[in-house]
């Protein structure tokens, strides 16, 4: 299991890099992000920044590199399913967490995506672009599950 810890480590090497290393650490990552940037057209320009931010240190944490976009397309049809037969994303969050192996992970994702959009340094997220970022970060941690085992 990933651990806060880690997370956490991976988040401050991220911010404390010089964008060089950001950069060829984001290379590896290329096809997934040409893929996320032709699927994102719903987050406005501020929205897909942070989930770029959120999806590099959830690829970074893992140690993964997305090779099969079928698989994870599909654990992406699952995850909005879950999150379109709630009222409340804190409800889909709650059977995202039911007995599920990556905990940290996901609390990473419920703790940067749970923010209230009121306030100034949130003001950019809408509603719809934040049920995006779970689907699609909640998607890369099944994928990282799906593989290691």
């Amino acid at each position: 299991m990933i651990t806060e810890e880690h997370i956490n480590t991976v988040v401050l090497q991220m911010e404390n890099a010089a964008s060089e290393e950001n950069d060829k650490s984001i290379d590896k990552h290329v096809d997934y992000f040409d893929y996320l940037d032709q699927d994102s057209s719903v987050l406005f320009d501020e929205e897909k920044e942070y989930l770029y931010g959120i999806v590099f240190v959830l690829l970074e944490s893992c140690g993964i590199i997305i090779e099969d976009l079928d698989a994870l397309i599909n654990h992406e049809e699952s995850n909005w399913e879950v999150v379109q037969s709630h009222k409340l994303l804190k409800e889909a969050f709650d059977t995202f967490f039911f007995r599920y192996p990556e905990e940290d992970l996901l609390a990473y994702v419920e703790d940067s995506l749970s923010v209230d959009p009121e306030e100034e340094d949130f003001e950019f997220l809408t509603q719809v672009g934040i049920e995006f970022m779970v689907v699609k970060a909640k998607s890369i941690i099944d994928y990282y599950i799906e593989q290691r085992n």
